[in-house]
């Protein structure tokens, strides 16, 4: 039988289904250490891919990513947080400083490294070199339908929300996809989970699947580079009200929640020669704002204002309105940042029976 909501152990009664967690995490320890390629032979949880190393999680298929330079005297480490410690990644911890200090201590221990005094303090005070982070968070709709149609609208509406944009079929669509700094995809999780299942260790997998059907993900990924231009040098630095905020940002950018609806009466409310062009737009004449840029974005921000269309899109004024009204309807409940710390441990546990002796 089908689980009910109200029966499931990662329903929440204030934000249903509702996460937000930090996926992938890379950053760099001080660690004095042998080097990786003497570690290997004596350690089962190592694995070299040629000038790559890998260590295994607790959880079947899951690694993290590891290397070293030749001085041995510092680690990069890069994992999903979850899915390293939980066999998951669709929930987690929202706290960066958190979740860098239990990855850390987890690979650490994995590799049999000694934690000293001084790398404890590292890592309790997130004083560890930040090279990368992933925020996430999800949108369960009410049907598959809603979703695939959620899906589509976004799709479209990206076109004119990023230059740089990118899609695969009507089930992922990345904006900034050849950004060194920052990208921003969403996509459909439970179908991501029906390609890539979780493994049967995860905690009440069967409770996972039911709470993420029907889901669509929105990941904010920020580079190195775009860390440093916020100023962000070391994980404690960067708040997770902040991560978030700039995830929430580009997402509205791309749904253009903050737009009115489409109206195409309201072209009469703009001034005389504004609403001729714009009657022009209408009829697909595509010179009708073959203006300067400054003139154009001038125009672009009035027509907005006024009437909701955007005419830098490929859209037409309803196909817009279609749009933004299908992702506005499977907003109904908002977006809010919900952390599911408090299922951490039980998930870090794992189902009953899983083998604890791999993490030795």
């Amino acid at each position: 039988m089908p689980i009910q909501d109200k029966d499931n152990v990662f329903y929440d009664q204030t934000d249903g289904f509702g996460s937000s967690l930090i996926d992938t995490v890379k950053f760099r320890l001080r660690l004095e250490h042998e080097p990786l390629v003497d570690m290997v032979e004596g350690n089962p949880n190592l694995r070299r891919h040629g000038a790559r190393f890998t260590v295994d999680s607790k959880f079947p298929g899951v690694r993290a990513n590891v290397w070293s330079p030749a001085d041995n005297q510092s680690l990069v480490i890069e994992a999903s947080v979850a899915k390293f410690l939980t066999g998951q990644n669709v929930f987690g911890l929202y706290d960066l400083d958190d979740a860098c200090y239990e990855l850390g201590h987890e690979v650490l221990e994995r590799l049999g490294l000694e934690i000293d005094s001084e790398v404890e303090t590292t890592l309790a005070d997130g004083a560890m070199e930040l090279l990368r982070v992933d925020a996430a968070a999800h949108l369960k709709c009410e049907s598959g339908e809603q979703a695939a149609a959620v899906m589509a609208a976004l799709r479209r509406l990206a076109v004119t929300a990023d230059g740089d944009w990118a899609a695969i079929k009507n089930e992922t669509v990345t904006l900034g996809s050849w950004s060194r700094r920052r990208t921003f995809t969403i996509y459909r999780k439970d179908r991501e989970l029906i390609k890539r299942p979780p493994s049967r260790s995860v905690w009440r997998r069967a409770h996972l699947l039911a709470a993420a059907e029907n889901s669509m993900r929105f990941e904010l990924s920020l580079a190195g580079q775009e860390l440093r231009s916020q100023g962000v040098v070391i994980a404690h630095e960067l708040r997770p009200w902040h991560l978030f905020e700039q995830l929430w940002d580009w997402f509205h950018r791309v749904a253009g929640t903050a737009r009115p609806l489409p109206v195409i009466a309201d072209i009469e409310g703009l001034p005389g020669a504004l609403a001729l062009r714009m009657r022009a737009w209408q009829l697909g004449d595509a010179n009708a704002f073959a203006v300067a840029p400054s003139t154009r974005r001038q125009y672009r921000q009035r027509v907005l204002e006024r009437t909701g269309i955007d005419i830098n899109s490929p859209l037409s004024a309803d196909e817009q309105r279609e749009a933004l009204k299908t992702v506005r309807d499977a907003l109904v409940g908002g977006l809010t940042v919900c952390d599911r710390s408090d299922l951490w441990g039980r998930m870090k546990a794992g189902r009953r029976g899983l083998d604890q002796s791999r993490a030795r």
